[in-house]
């Protein structure tokens, strides 16, 4: 779908390219191969986009259904998708500017219809959330929980998207790319439709944007959230590389150009894609899933747990434990996760409410530190004690 969108917006060259860049980001081989939401939701909302701009551009009837159906799927998926939906809105504007009331009019209904049921998913969501263990609704840090001049001190943590970006997901060449590509657009069609889809990649990244200034905390906290980003990227990354492949070459079939296309694959597999994925793939969280495989051995059906893993803060043993439950120190929206409370009586307090609301088992990595370097074993040796006193130790 993005190659499609992409020849549909520029041509078949770029879209090649465009698809190439993609399968050779890092950011997107990591995200892609990992057991997460967004991989769904960016095909879906993308193939919604595509088969919504094919409409507009004068194809069947039948397909503003299907684009509509595949967007929806893809929001409820993951919410970050309502970025894209930008594109489509942006779209039907044209359409208005155009004096296209009745086209237009189709798409604001199914656009309704569309955040009818997603909202509608998502109040549920919401609700099952806060009714039932362990009592947490996923997705915190937005600008009206911390508030504006939260974010504002903290630059709005562009410092960890430069460091996501350089040493996780792109690495300097694809960065490299990205900028060119940005910096230098095709050149403006004679075609006022391919002119109007020409600016498709810039509307969804200005949507993105926006996504990231109202939820920057989260996203930098669960930089999977940067998916979203990663259609108009790969089409600015595969634009950067045919202009520096094609410059002062106006055949992109001669021998210059594809030995320069050969010389951008090699430098953006050995100084990106390879070490970048080789350092996101290494198993820093053996420990933790091996707690959870464990926990998942002792647990009984409807036991509620609460998990300590190496990186405190990291949710890999309550997931691995095939249950429910909380990481330890509970935390969620201005509540640190990854840090250990000052003193034994609270971090127990903060046991016994946990318990209180049913949890039924608990496991610590024994090398389980938080973000001061602080061992669980070590800094709250009065929790262990009070545990060995009230508890039952099944395993050690």
């Amino acid at each position: 779908s993005l190659h499609r969108l992409t020849a549909l917006c520029w041509d078949e060259t770029h879209a090649h390219a465009v698809a190439l860049g993609y399968a050779l980001m890092p950011a997107a081989i990591m995200i892609d191969s990992s057991f997460l939401p967004d991989p769904s939701m960016l095909a879906l909302v993308t193939t919604g986009v595509w088969l919504f701009a094919k409409y507009w551009a004068g194809g069947s009837s039948w397909l503003l259904p299907v684009a509509t159906v595949s967007f929806s799927l893809g929001v409820l998926a993951k919410p970050p998708g309502l970025a894209a939906g930008a594109v489509i809105f942006y779209l039907m504007v044209c359409w208005m500017v155009e004096k296209k009331r009745k086209q237009a009019t189709r798409v604001f209904l199914s656009g309704l219809l569309s955040l009818a049921i997603i909202a509608a998913y998502f109040s549920w969501a919401i609700y099952l959330g806060r009714s039932y263990p362990p009592f947490h609704v996923a997705g915190s840090g937005y600008i009206w929980d911390s508030g504006f001049w939260t974010f504002f001190k903290e630059s709005f943590y562009f410092k960890s998207v430069w460091n996501t970006s350089v040493w996780w997901f792109y690495g300097y060449p694809f960065m490299a790319l990205i900028a060119v590509g940005f910096w230098m657009p095709p050149r403006p069609a004679e075609n006022q439709k391919r002119r109007t889809l020409s600016a498709i990649p810039y509307v969804w990244l200005v949507a993105a944007m926006a996504v990231y200034l109202a939820a920057a905390r989260e996203i930098t906290s669960n930089p999977w959230n940067y998916h979203i980003f990663h259609v108009p990227l790969a089409m600015f990354c595969g634009r950067g590389a045919l202009v520096l492949a094609t410059l002062a070459w106006g055949n992109v079939l001669s021998p210059a150009v594809v030995l320069r296309s050969i010389c951008i694959v090699a430098v953006t597999l050995v100084w990106s894609t390879f070490p970048l994925v080789k350092t996101m793939k290494k198993p820093v969280a053996i420990n933790g899933k091996l707690l959870g495989e464990e926990l998942a051995r002792l647990a009984q059906p409807g036991d509620l747990v609460v998990a300590i893993a190496p990186e405190v803060g990291d949710p890999v043993a309550v997931y691995y434990s095939r249950t429910r439950g909380w990481v330890f120190p509970p935390g969620g929206g201005d509540v640190e996760w990854s840090k250990f409370v000052a003193d034994d009586a609270t971090a127990i307090a903060q046991l016994e409410e946990l318990r209180a609301q049913g949890a039924d088992l608990f496991g610590a990595a024994k090398n389980a530190a938080d973000k001061q370097d602080l061992l669980f074993v070590e800094h709250h040796d009065g929790v262990i004690d009070y545990l060995d006193k009230t508890g039952t130790k099944l395993v050690d």
